[in-house]
């Protein structure tokens, strides 16, 4: 996890960037400037590619059943989605979260 850890650290600050500029853009639409979207992302965006790749073995099934219960994974799960349904949109957001659920066992 420590590579991963500070992967994290490594590109947190563009996501804290990239949110900034969306947000400002959000609430000013006249505001949007695709390069410096472009630029922004291009400053963190191969570490976070790497990352996504470098990650996919530390979450294996395996090596996560070994860390969590059953019933740690399913708390953990159901705050998950608690804080999703509660931070999302509920006309843009929600209905991608509900749509996902359907698929789970005893969804």
């Amino acid at each position: 996890m420590t590579t991963n850890l500070d992967q994290h650290r490594g590109f947190h600050a563009g996501l804290e960037a990239l949110d900034t500029c969306a947000k400002q853009m959000q609430s000013d639409p006249s505001t949007y400037d695709g390069e410096k979207v472009r630029a922004i992302i291009e400053q963190f965006g191969s570490l976070f590619v790497r990352h996504i790749h470098d990650e996919i073995p530390t979450l294996e099934n395996s090596k996560l059943k070994a860390i969590f219960t059953d019933e740690d994974f399913h708390r953990i799960w159901n705050a998950m989605i608690n804080w999703i349904i509660k931070t999302n949109p509920k006309l843009t957001g929600l209905p991608w979260v509900y749509g996902c659920l359907c698929y789970l066992p005893g969804g």
